[in-house]
Order: C-alpha cells, then sequence, then structure tokens
C-alpha cells in the first residue's frame, strides 16, 4: 500500500494504459481521479473496487479552463492545495 493516503490524477484514465495506471494506483492504496475527455466512460469505470476511494471528471486537458475547474473542484473536494 505505497500510496495510501495519497491522491493520484490520471488524465486519460477512462481506458487503455490510463485505466491500468488507475487500478494500479488503487490497488497500492491511493484515492484515483480519473480525469478523461470521454465523461459518461469516465464514470464507467469501477476503480474503487479494491477499497480506494475513486471521482470521475469529464476534462479535456487541451482546453486550460477544465484543467482549472478540475483542479479547483479538487481542492474544494479534498481540502487540499493543487497547484
Amino acid at each position: 500500500m505505497k500510496f495510501q493516503g495519497k491522491v493520484a490524477v490520471v488524465s486519460g484514465g477512462a481506458s487503455g494504459i490510463g485505466e491500468g495506471i488507475c487500478r494500479r494506483f488503487a490497488e497500492e492504496g491511493a484515492s484515483v481521479i480519473v480525469a478523461d475527455i470521454d465523461g459518461a466512460k469516465a464514470e464507467a469505470q469501477e476503480i474503487a473496487s479494491n477499497g480506494g476511494e475513486s471521482m470521475s471528471f469529464a476534462v479535456d486537458v487541451c482546453l486550460y479552463d477544465q484543467v482549472l475547474t478540475l483542479v479547483e473542484s479538487l481542492n474544494g473536494d479534498l481540502g487540499g492545495s493543487m497547484s
């Protein structure tokens, strides 16, 4: 459980390599944020099945405003200070 108590934000986390990365972080105890341009697919992922937590966000990382909204949302939800 190398990442117990940590939060991992994975862009492109709804499929392929990104999904695998999300699952691995969850296996290691991280809370996983699945950020993907395909919001419906990101929501469908059951990353938290290993006992960790997960949240999903529809975000196009090419659009600054969407990334900023993601960071602001996570700061509010998680009480952290991402920047």
